[in-house]
């Protein structure tokens, strides 16, 4: 938990989301983001190098961002879906492996060159 323990009027996403981010990059592991949207968050986070963050809206996107495209940030906003759907998307988005297929893989290493 790299978040504030309380609310404070004057907190901006990008301080937290970029903590989130660089420690996700440095452990090679997975981050979840919450905010408003979602969506400010996932832009800042995929400004990061090595960063892939996804803000699904439903459990079949959240399976695929993982599968397909090896996210590694999840972004959940709490006016884009409920907490019952925000927890199914948590729960598969965590226990869904990327695939490692070759044309992932190949598209990955696209991105990845991109940001050298």
């Amino acid at each position: 938990d790299l978040g504030n323990l309380k609310f404070e009027p004057k907190d901006d996403f990008p301080d937290f989301e970029f903590s989130v981010a660089e420690k996700v990059v440095e452990t090679n592991g997975k981050g979840i983001l919450f905010c408003t949207s979602g969506l400010g968050m996932c832009i800042a986070a995929n400004k990061v190098k090595g960063i892939r963050a996804v803000s699904p809206t439903s459990k079949k996107a959240a399976q695929r961002t993982r599968e397909d495209l090896d996210s590694n940030i999840l972004c959940i906003g709490e006016h884009t879906l409920s907490f019952r759907e925000a927890k199914k998307i948590i729960k598969i988005w965590l226990e869904t492996e990327f695939f490692h297929k070759d044309r992932y893989i190949r598209r990955l290493d696209k991105i990845k060159k991109l940001e050298q």
